[in-house]
């Protein structure tokens, strides 16, 4: 989790500071057209009214400007008779600035695509974390595990160590394909998958430290989502872009649990995997930094929405206690039961053999997720 945390403050930190960066040195970059306004302005050689004439320029000629040092402009003439090119300064009174125009203004997204066009058609790839809510499945994991912690004291160990997560976080890999219809606008479809697990632990021994018992809580979702997607591009500066996309997806959703400690004269396995598919939306915001004509890296935060339930599938126990041996498979849906004290998740075949307070599970698959990765432009 610290990783995690650091790897957040560095895309966050990485990020304003190259913008900022940029927009210092965009906001230094102007161009000036001038129109001299006296009988003969004098082109010099530095910023200065003692240093040398280069040359002279009659009134109303039309000379450019793309840098200012206090009361001079930097210009460059065009060609005398004589065929030379005079690059110096003139004094701001004795020229009027007929147009001002900074490097903003310009469409940085049209100088792009005069360089490459191409197809139109560019591949995006990253990875990163997912940080979701979870729901039903993070409360009946957890509950699951400390009714079998509870289980297991009773017995009279030495308790070692407590590991217990939490099941809110995984990492995500991300492709888009993209069709751009224009400059800045774009479809295409984007393929997500999501592998979250965090493996929970109780270790403990019974009067011999060299002799330690281990119980698992072994929670695992995998998600493969599908969206079609609406990209939207807006140029900040000629390298760096902001890019928003959004739109439905289907979320096709893997949900295994399993559990087990072996202890002498008792052994406990339990092992659930099951399936559903819901749909949701998926949209985000994220900044693309342009390496050359077809290559771009990129940093997006991408928030999801998503409730999936109905999960079904198999639910098999095996218990050995002191020579009595209990087993049991059932298929059926996924269900949240809340008992007299702990939460569960149980496989179950109808609502009806349930204990207690009990409705169909809920994973909560709303979030956000973090990434950075590459575009390539065909």
């Amino acid at each position: 989790m610290k990783m995690r945390k650091k790897f957040l403050w560095l895309i966050i930190w990485g990020s304003g500071l190259f913008l900022c960066s940029v927009q210092a040195r965009n906001a230094q970059a102007s161009e000036w057209t001038l129109k001299v306004s006296v009988a003969e302005a004098r082109i010099r050689l530095k910023p200065d009214p003692l240093s040398p004439t280069l040359s002279a320029v009659p009134k109303g000629t039309i000379l450019k400007s793309f840098a200012r040092e206090g009361e001079w402009f930097r210009v460059i003439t065009e060609p005398g008779r004589e065929g030379f090119v005079a690059i110096g300064y003139v004094l701001s009174n004795e020229v009027e600035v007929v147009e001002k125009k900074t490097l903003e203004e310009q469409d940085s997204w049209e100088e792009v695509s005069e360089e490459y066009r191409g197809a139109g058609i560019s591949l995006r790839l990253g990875a990163g974390f997912f940080f979701f809510q979870s729901g039903d499945i993070e409360r009946g994991v957890s509950g699951m595990f400390d009714e079998t912690a509870d289980v297991i004291s009773s017995l009279g160990p030495t308790v070692e160590e407590i590991g217990k997560k939490s099941m809110r976080s995984g990492y995500d890999i991300s492709g888009d394909i993209i069709y751009n219809l224009n400059s800045r606008i774009g479809v295409g479809i984007r393929f997500n998958y999501t592998h979250a697990s965090q493996d929970s632990f109780l270790r403990f021994n019974f009067q011999d430290p060299s002799s330690p018992y281990t119980m698992w809580n072994m929670p695992r979702i995998t998600s493969i989502c599908i969206s079609p997607q609406f990209y939207y591009a807006y140029p900040l500066s000629r390298i760096l872009t902001l890019v928003a996309n959004g739109g439905p997806a289907l979320y096709l959703v893997d949900y295994e649990f399993g559990r087990k400690f072996v202890i002498p004269s008792i052994e406990e396995d339990i092992h659930q995997k099951v399936k559903a598919n819901s749909l949701g939306f998926q949209g985000g915001i994220g900044l693309e930094f342009r390496l050359n004509p077809r290559v771009d890296l990129f940093m997006e935060a991408q928030g999801r929405y998503g409730k999936i339930s109905n999960f079904e599938g198999n639910e098999s126990t095996y218990k050995s206690w002191y020579l009595q041996i209990w087993t049991s498979n059932e298929d059926g849906f996924l269900y949240y039961e809340e008992g007299e004290q702990y939460p569960r998740l149980v496989v179950l075949s109808e609502e009806s053999a349930g204990v207690g307070d009990v409705r169909k599970a809920v994973l909560n698959f709303s979030g956000v997720s973090l990434a950075a990765g590459f575009r390539i432009k065909f």
